[in-house]
């Protein structure tokens, strides 16, 4: 016991914390204090302090999201104020002598979370449904009913952050709605869709002094195998490298579109009912996620399918009904998935199961586009059910009505540990990924939240609603 704790574990001195107990302490002199056998506890198994790791979590994944987050026990023990004090004397700190990214993030989400709504970003009269931050978060894009784009661009470094009205565009043929917007990834330009078999793309200025001359050009990208066919692209994205668009379609299928060729890669029917959401998954522009109203979640390789044909890698069942989003952590390995069975998931690709043998689970019984339903109890552990896959289910919001999409949260403020998401409510749910507690419900609209971009590099949610505005959530 002279060198290790109950849990058989070293102390980390500079730390003051046990790696796994978090009971043993140093005294101010700097000598070890073990807590008595008779206040034994059972340690905890892995990393995360507080936690106990059982069958429905993946330990690789809390610790994973721990680590990056810093929330793991070495650096639990230690106060804002401290690691504050000692960057301020100049002393070490985690073997450097500047604050990590680790320390930042652990200093971010300790002073204050996202919590208070406090106004809108920009409003317009009719419905809005998207909202989106570009990468590298210079730029915020809106769109919606009106059948308006509006580019914003993002200043920081002040008390609150400003949104400066940047460009604004009329979309071409526009049915019902703009249902979808995505930036390439340097920003340069934008693609949307609607109730419309077209896909535009429209290049950006570059700056301010460029905005005069600009004109928007509408380039039409074909991502339909006939012409004519009435199709709703209801999810695109860019691959990270920005040679290629995905596309999800009303047509149960996956449309892949080659920026640098000029026409429809690949034309897939990858699942049984509406594709209403697609991603890469890390990046590489090789693997895609889809998701589907059938419920199912199918990873796809783009190097072993063709232009019409093709087998999914794999598949991820657990969600009773639709998906209506995905969103990946970029690591290759962990994604999260929203749904009209009034349920988030969190789910490592490295469990799903082949395609062939993907079950498919009970539908739940109800039009989510009309039919009224109360939210789930949050809950960390919600019942395993046959064939669920996923690693965590986080409950809580109400997906009615559209396609109302959930993200993980930044990794430069965050370390990407919490999910955060809209809901018919109007208010914006985080979860913390470690326990699936829900940490914040901010009521920040009227009507429908159905899209959130979390700021990559600021402690701010914008939240986009069907009252019409993008709302503001800071901490």
């Amino acid at each position: 016991w002279e060198n290790t704790c109950l849990s058989q574990a070293p102390l980390c001195k500079r730390y003051k914390r046990c790696n796994r107990c978090d009971r043993c302490t140093l005294d101010e002199m700097g000598n070890q204090e073990f807590h008595s056998a008779d206040d034994r506890e059972e340690p905890v198994h892995g990393l995360i302090r507080g936690v106990a790791l059982t069958n429905d979590t993946e330990p690789e994944f809390l610790n994973a999201v721990a680590q990056q987050s810093g929330a793991d026990a070495s650096h639990a023990g230690v106060s804002v104020t401290e690691t504050l004090l000692r960057r301020r004397l100049g002393k070490e700190l985690r073997g450097r002598g500047h604050l990590s990214m680790m320390d930042r993030v652990s200093l971010a989400t300790a002073v204050k979370m996202p919590e208070r709504a406090i106004g809108a970003v920009s409003a317009q009269d009719q419905a809005l449904f998207c909202g989106l931050h570009s990468v590298d978060g210079d730029r915020f894009v809106t769109a919606g009913q009106e059948g308006e784009i509006r580019v914003h661009t993002v200043v920081g470094g002040g008390i609150l952050p400003e949104y400066r009205p940047f460009v604004t565009m009329h979309a071409r043929d526009v049915g019902w709605a703009i249902v979808d917007v995505a930036f390439t990834p340097d920003a340069s330009a934008l693609a949307y869709s609607s109730w419309s078999s077209a896909v535009y793309l429209v290049r950006l200025p570059d700056g301010a002094s460029d905005v005069d001359q600009w004109q928007a050009r509408h380039e039409q990208c074909v991502m339909t195998a006939q012409a004519g066919d009435r199709i709703c692209f209801f999810s695109l994205a860019f691959s990270p490298d920005g040679s290629s668009l995905l596309g999800g379609s009303s047509e149960s299928s996956l449309h892949i579109f080659d920026r640098e060729r000029g026409r429809l890669a690949s034309c897939l029917r990858a699942h049984r009912e509406d594709v209403n959401a697609v991603t890469f998954v890390d990046d590489t522009p090789s693997l895609v996620l889809t998701g589907s109203d059938d419920g199912l979640i199918k990873l796809w390789d783009r190097r072993v399918i063709g232009a019409e044909s093709g087998e999914c890698v794999g598949t991820l069942s657990g969600h009773q009904h639709g998906i209506t989003h995905l969103s990946s952590r970029g690591d290759g390995r962990f994604v999260v998935s929203n749904s009209k069975d009034q349920s988030a998931k969190v789910w490592d690709l490295r469990r799903m199961g082949a395609a062939t043998d993907a079950p498919i689970e009970p539908r739940m019984r109800f039009d989510y586009r009309h039919a009224g339903m109360r939210p789930r109890r949050p809950s960390q552990r919600a019942t395993q059910r046959e064939h669920d896959q996923s690693l965590l289910t986080l409950t809580g919001h109400v997906v009615m009505r559209t396609l109302i999409r959930a993200r993980f949260s930044p990794a430069a403020t965050t370390g990407q540990r919490f999910v955060y998401s809209g809901s018919a409510d109007g208010c914006l749910h985080i979860w913390d990924t470690i326990d699936g507690t829900l940490v914040r419900r901010v009521h920040a609209h009227e009507d429908l939240v159905r899209d959130v971009s979390w700021h990559p590099h600021d402690m701010h949610v914008c939240t986009t609603s069907w009252d019409g505005s993008v709302g503001l959530v800071q901490r």
